[in-house]
């Protein structure tokens, strides 16, 4: 079906390239995937509302004296030096424990 907003489009002008698998790429990726073990979880319906129902919902997956990192996926640092970096150098300094505090005007 036509869509008002794509009236009068050439496509006649857009081209698409094939995309040569790559085994230098392929490689990245997995060199990559393989700098740190990410598991996805689903928090359950069950658990309370709250900050911490995200690390009882991960508890299976860590492990005692281990430590981890928690992030909000909707929080934007901006900075030299990553934030995760600035995080693991504190707590690698004065552990047992580091944690980030921003303020929000």
């Amino acid at each position: 079906g036509s869509v008002d907003h794509c009236k009068g489009f050439d496509s006649s002008s857009v081209g698409l390239a094939p995309v040569e698998p790559s085994d230098r790429l392929l490689k990245i990726v997995k060199d990559v995937s393989s700098l740190a073990n990410v598991r996805s979880v689903i928090q359950g319906a069950d658990l309370p509302y709250g900050n911490g129902s995200p690390i009882l919902a991960a508890r299976e997956h860590l492990k005692v004296g281990e430590p981890f990192v928690y992030m909000f996926g909707d929080d934007l640092v901006l900075s030299d030096v990553p934030a995760v970096k600035q995080l693991i150098d504190v707590y690698d300094a004065h552990s047992p424990a580091a944690v980030v505090a921003v303020c929000v005007p």
